[in-house]
């Protein structure tokens, strides 16, 4: 099976002033469908934790590992907005980069089956999305999943989205801040994810009825 090309479901329409979207979702449940074996499975999360989250994968063989990179991404976010310190980005992003290895060497060298980024290379530069996938390669085998959100409007929320999945096919997403208070997307979704992402290749992706395109990523090598 080769990849698959990107299926839209339906054109994405700009959210109401709501805080919550919950989604059927395609790649939640391509996710599901490899948690029902007998094997153990093992998943990192990069998200906030979500109860709801830590409560569906409890429904499965599976150890649960979150590394919540939400203040950092903050960090990431204001560095790239204000331009005022004294180190430059790059220099910048090699200690936050750091930080984010250091956070991985707490659970091992642990090879997962799926790895949620959700929406948070959004709040990223182009580079340092590349960066964030060459972390977790290391962590990859040939049939880990690795999930992220691309919104399609033009503007998003200007702090990561709280995401979980809440159901084997349901996702449900949660404004950290008010529709008046947005940003400019990068429009990560509409560009080339080889550029993106050159150890990876898109596996599978679908767009939801409120505009997130849902993606999943796995090592180019698995279909070497």
């Amino acid at each position: 099976m080769g990849f698959k090309k990107d299926r839209l479901e339906s054109k994405p329409v700009e959210p109401a002033a709501v805080s919550e979207w919950i989604s059927q979702s395609g790649v939640a449940g391509i996710i599901s469908a490899t948690l029902n074996s007998e094997s153990k499975k093992y998943i990192l999360d990069f998200g906030t934790i979500s109860q709801d989250t830590v409560d569906f994968f409890g429904k499965f063989s599976c150890q649960y590992d979150v590394i919540d990179v939400y203040e950092i991404l903050l960090e990431i976010q204001a560095l790239t907005i204000n331009k005022i310190e004294e180190n430059t980005p790059e220099e910048n992003f090699k200690n936050i980069e750091s930080r984010i290895k250091d956070l991985l060497l707490t659970y091992g060298a642990q090879k997962y089956d799926a790895i949620f980024l959700w929406d948070q290379l959004n709040y990223m530069q182009d580079w340092q999305v590349k960066k964030i996938f060459s972390l977790i390669e290391p962590l990859c085998h040939w049939k880990t999943y690795v999930l992220a959100v691309f919104p399609m409007q033009k503007k998003i929320p200007a702090k990561p989205l709280k995401c979980a999945i809440i159901d084997y096919d349901t996702i449900c997403y949660k404004a950290n801040s008010n529709k008046d208070n947005s940003i400019k997307n990068p429009e990560y979704g509409k560009v080339g994810f080889s550029l993106l992402s050159p150890g990876f290749g898109l596996y599978h992706s679908s767009l939801s009825r409120h505009g997130f395109k849902e993606c999943l990523f796995s090592i180019k090598r698995k279909w070497g």
